[in-house]
C-alpha cells in the first residue's frame, strides 16, 4: 500500500526501493505487536502490584515479591526481541494463578467502581489449581500460602 501510493515519494533516489519500503512496513508491524505484547505484561505487573499495596498489611514476604516485581518491571524494559518476552510468560501465568482470587476482587472492586456492567462469567474449564483455589475460597489463604510455592521460590526454581 506504502508502494503504490508513496511511489513519488521513495522513486527519486536509488537508495529506497519498493522491496525495502515493503521490509520498513513490515518490520514496523513487528515493532507494534512487540510492543502490544509488552505493555501486556507491564499492565499485568503494575496491577499486581496495585493489589499487592493494597492488601499488603506489613507482611515482609508480600513487600520482598513487590520489590522482585519491580526489578522485573525495570527489565522489562529492556528487552528487545519476542524471545525475551516469551521468558516472562510462565512468571505472568504463575502470577496469574497465585494471586487468582485477590485479580478478580480487585477487578470486581473496580467494576463496583466505574459503575459498568459486571461481566459474565466464562465456563470454566478444571486444571491444576482446582485445589488450590478451593483452599482459598475457603479461607484458609495464610495456610495454602505457607504449604505452595511462593513467586520468589518459583522465579529461584525458574531460572537455575
Amino acid at each position: 500500500m506504502i508502494a503504490k501510493y508513496r511511489k513519488f515519494d521513495y522513486q527519486g533516489g536509488q537508495i529506497l526501493q519498493e522491496h525495502h519500503v515493503q521490509m520498513i512496513a513490515n518490520l514496523d508491524v513487528e515493532y507494534g505487536k512487540f510492543r502490544g505484547q509488552m505493555q501486556q505484561i507491564i499492565d499485568f505487573l503494575t496491577k499486581l502490584l496495585r493489589v499487592l499495596d493494597s492488601n499488603s498489611e506489613g507482611d515482609l514476604e508480600i513487600q520482598n515479591e513487590r520489590q522482585l516485581i519491580v526489578a522485573h518491571l525495570r527489565n522489562l524494559e529492556k528487552c528487545k526481541s519476542f524471545g525475551e518476552l516469551q521468558e516472562y510468560q510462565p512468571l505472568v501465568q504463575f502470577y496469574k494463578q497465585f494471586y487468582k482470587i485477590e485479580l478478580e476482587q480487585a477487578q470486581a472492586k473496580e467494576i463496583q467502581e466505574s459503575g459498568a456492567a459486571p461481566l459474565k462469567a466464562m465456563p470454566r474449564i478444571r486444571s491444576g489449581y482446582d485445589m488450590l483455589d478451593s483452599i482459598k475460597a475457603k479461607g484458609i489463604v495464610n495456610i495454602s500460602r505457607n504449604y505452595f510455592i511462593r513467586p520468589m521460590h518459583f522465579i529461584e526454581n525458574y531460572s537455575s
